[in-house]
């Protein structure tokens, strides 16, 4: 029994060292992290451009986006009918970001930071003009050497 303590406890101390080499094998490569960054620029270039196409083809077809005070919403067109719905039309106006912070390891990315945009949403003959602004979470994978947005999670500043 003593001898399985000793050996599970020595595993144990050989894995938690090793974790930081791991860890740093695993980052991702300079070259990753660059396309990484402009996916994440791509995205509120699409935005800017009120180009749905063009923010859709960022994302994976199973894609998942988590908005502030709903449940998540899974698939292309789920998203696509949520951001764009069906007699409502947003402009957007002005879209500001700051990346904080980039990561990852092997074939999944992410990346963090908050953004302020102001757009026009018409429905129902009438036009609101509103303004976001907040902390984002982006979570992406390359599949066959492409990188795509899996996940995007975003948390809303009180608006002023």
């Amino acid at each position: 029994m003593e001898s399985i303590r000793t050996r599970c406890f020595a595993l144990c101390v050989a894995t938690v060292f090793s974790l930081p080499a791991v860890a740093a094998d695993a980052a991702l490569s300079p070259a990753d992290a660059a396309i990484v960054r402009a996916l994440d620029s791509e995205y509120v270039s699409a935005w800017k451009a009120n180009d749905r196409t063009a923010v859709l083809d960022l994302f994976t077809a199973n894609a998942v986006i988590l908005p502030q005070n709903h449940q998540a919403i899974g698939g292309l067109r789920n998203v696509a009918a949520f951001w764009w719905p069906a007699g409502a039309r947003t402009t957007i106006t002005s879209f500001d970001h700051t990346l904080l912070e980039i990561g990852g390891s092997g074939e999944f990315a992410f990346t963090r930071g908050t953004y302020r945009f102001t757009f026009d949403y018409e429905a129902n003959g009438h036009t609101q003009k509103l303004a976001n602004r907040g902390n984002y979470l982006m979570l992406m994978r390359r599949t066959n050497g492409v990188w795509k947005i899996t996940h995007r999670m975003w948390a809303d500043l009180p608006r002023k």
